[in-house]
């Protein structure tokens, strides 16, 4: 098997993902992937647009999922 190393900034965008879902501020985020990443961190910009992203791609399913519901019954 290969061991292919992912891109950095794709690690990242899925500890964001993993994280936003999990309710974590993107400013606690922005210090652990600090932690973790060190100088290859994504910038504070970065972590908060794909915080904001994913956050509201949560909501935006939740709220299709609910019509689908409310127009079946």
């Amino acid at each position: 098997m290969s061991k292919k190393r992912m891109h950095v900034s794709v690690e990242q965008r899925i500890i964001i993902k993993f994280l936003a879902k999990d309710g974590v501020n993107p400013t606690e985020m922005l210090r652990r992937l600090q932690t973790q990443f060190r100088d290859n961190t994504l910038s504070k910009t970065c972590v908060f647009a794909w915080h904001k992203e994913f956050s509201e791609g949560e909501k935006k399913s939740r709220t299709r999922a609910m019509i689908a519901v409310q127009e079946r019954a």
